[in-house]
């Protein structure tokens, strides 16, 4: 098992980026919903919860299964397989999409207005108003790989 990482070495990664209560938040919508839902594995106590760590470490590393599989050993008595992590991360993806809403609310055009209303940005933002556009961003990972194909950056991304 030498050169893999561990169920502790992907939470410490992926809390650079994602807050431990973040994190214990999602995964508690996600458990709150498994039962209606068909996921593929070992259902032990922690299964919800390194789903979860395993689609935000492969978010922020940009790793494709295939790289999962030959980097990422979160348990040392269950190698991953690639169907089964690509099952379950597409369960996963439209249940978070859920959780995402409970925690972001977009606002309207006018309250995002009135927001920068009195406030005076150096040109050439003037005028600004917040707004995202369904963004993707590139991925650190080299390899073209078609599970991460991003249209807007004709390349791999999220």
């Amino acid at each position: 098992m030498s050169g893999l990482l561990n169920r502790d070495q992907v939470k410490e990664i992926v809390h650079v980026k994602c807050q431990l209560g973040i994190m214990n938040n999602m995964i508690e919508f996600v458990k709150a919903q498994y039962h209606e839902h068909n996921f593929w594995g070992a259902f032990g106590d922690d299964f919800i919860r390194d789903l979860c760590y395993l689609l935000i470490y492969r978010m922020i590393t940009g790793s494709g299964v295939d790289k999962l599989e030959h980097t990422v050993r979160l348990d040392p008595e269950h190698k991953l397989n690639h169907g089964t992590v690509l099952h379950n991360l597409e369960i996963i993806l439209p249940l978070l999409e859920k959780w995402s809403y409970t925690k972001i609310v977009a606002g309207t055009v006018e309250e995002w207005n009135i927001a920068v209303s009195g406030e005076h940005f150096p040109h050439p933002f003037e005028p600004v108003n917040l707004w995202m556009d369904s963004s993707d961003f590139p991925c650190q990972d080299t390899v073209e790989n078609k599970d991460w194909y991003s249209h807007k950056l004709k390349g791999i991304g999220i």
